[in-house]
């Protein structure tokens, strides 16, 4: 009885990580061209980390393993009060920039065009909460879980967009500029959100007191694959650099400012109570395994820890990114970057990066990455690219390089790979 309760919250938590996703790369454009050329190209990549889980802890959880005591008692060791965070993308891309010098008779002009998939889930939970998923209720016998504070945020979305970019030359350094866009297809949104909430287990078991604030929404539940039409909304992303005499560069950067309404068929479960759960009625005990699992199936749980439910559209804001860097080059051989990388709405911790890059020759490249923030705690990473004959390029790395070296002190992974064709 102790843990039929706990059904809901593991549901929350499991709909949190299982789950490998990523953010898109802010740091992928390794060759620049002085002048535009018609090219097509795609990126694909994930990030998915936690200030709480290391990537042990992590990997056991998504791909299956056994979490065991010491995996668990090291995680808890990183929680804090209320503001543990964890989140990730999966990102696709495909895009054409298209020279419209012969339309607009500007040489530095190009249309750019393109699709892509995105997914994005963030969480932050408290510490109680983190620890009735994974160790159940007993342990807080006689004491209460605070919830408070918990809210957690998941969706899919498709997007076509088109935009103008423009490049110059200045103090001997090439810049861009642009924006584009989008309009977008939802596919999936969940999203939990708890003001504030506790969970009181009476020492000996008798029984559960919930008391608890919280909003749940969640699109149409009968539709949610690639296909599925949930909503709409708008996305748009401006760009610029700005050169120094002295040939290094400023880059500033604002994407995925925009919304997305959500169709008519979405549900939102809201409470503002006290539930009080003291066991499960079973009515025959030929029939008791059947008496049990539907008292504790996902449905039932919820209708029976809401207070309202209402079918209809509802908006939300699109976690806005913003990235400013500084890029100083040295020589031929040697450049690097240092900025500031941040997500609005998306329980983000303002993530610092510095990329140092080494030129083998003008076509092939390596590229140290080390940063702190984010969704994750210190990353080091290492990409590299190549430039085959100047028609293709190709790039491919990681800015968590130390997740695959020392997953049990490492708080995030990620993965990324592009492919560009110019003619």
């Amino acid at each position: 009885m102790l843990n039929n309760m706990m059904r809901f919250l593991i549901l929350i938590i499991t709909t949190i990580l299982f789950f490998e996703s990523s953010q898109a790369q802010y740091n992928t454009r390794y060759f620049q061209d002085s002048i535009q050329r018609l090219s097509f190209s795609t990126e694909a990549g994930f990030m998915y980390g936690s200030s709480v889980m290391n990537n042990d802890f992590m990997n056991k959880f998504i791909y299956g393993g056994r979490i065991d005591r010491s995996k668990k008692d090291n995680a808890y060791n990183k929680l804090n009060t209320n503001n543990n965070r964890l989140g990730g993308d999966l990102t696709f891309n495909v895009n054409a920039t298209i020279p419209v010098d012969t339309l607009f008779k500007k040489t530095n002009m190009a249309l750019t065009v393109g699709v892509s998939h995105t997914e994005h889930i963030d969480a932050v939970f408290t510490d109680d909460l983190f620890k009735l998923a994974f160790d159940g209720n007993k342990q807080s016998a006689g004491e209460e879980a605070i919830l408070s504070g918990t809210n957690m945020n998941y969706f899919a979305y498709q997007k076509v967009y088109v935009g103008i970019n423009a490049i110059t030359q200045k103090h001997g350094v090439i810049l861009s500029e642009g924006f584009n866009v989008g309009i977008i297809k939802a596919q999936e949104h969940i999203a939990l959100t708890i003001p504030s909430g506790s969970l009181f287990t009476e020492e000996d078991g008798k029984y559960i007191d919930l008391t608890v604030n919280y909003a749940f929404n969640q699109t149409d539940t009968s539709k949610n694959n690639l296909s599925a039409f949930n909503g709409y909304g708008i996305s748009t992303q401006v760009y610029k650099d700005f050169a120094l005499k002295n040939g290094d560069k400023f880059h500033f950067e604002i994407k995925d400012i925009g919304f997305i309404r959500m169709s008519k068929k979405a549900l939102e479960y809201k409470a503002d109570k006290t539930f009080h759960y003291d066991g499960i009625e079973v009515n025959s005990i030929f029939d008791i395994n059947d008496s049990i699992t539907n008292s504790i199936s996902q449905d039932s749980l919820l209708d029976n820890i809401y207070t309202s439910k209402k079918q209809g559209s509802y908006g939300i804001a699109l976690p806005t990114t913003v990235n400013i860097s500084y890029t100083k080059t040295f020589n031929q051989k040697w450049k690097a970057e240092v900025g500031v990388f941040n997500r609005l709405l998306a329980n983000y911790f303002p993530y610092i990066y510095t990329n140092t890059t080494y030129y083998f020759s003008s076509n092939f490249l390596s590229q140290l990455h080390l940063s702190y923030g984010g969704y994750g705690k210190l990353n080091i990473g290492l990409s590299t690219a190549v430039n085959i004959k100047n028609k293709v390029q190709l790039c491919v790395g990681t800015n968590n390089l130390n997740a695959y070296v020392v997953p049990k002190s490492t708080f995030a992974n990620s993965g990324f790979i592009g492919i560009k064709a110019l003619f």
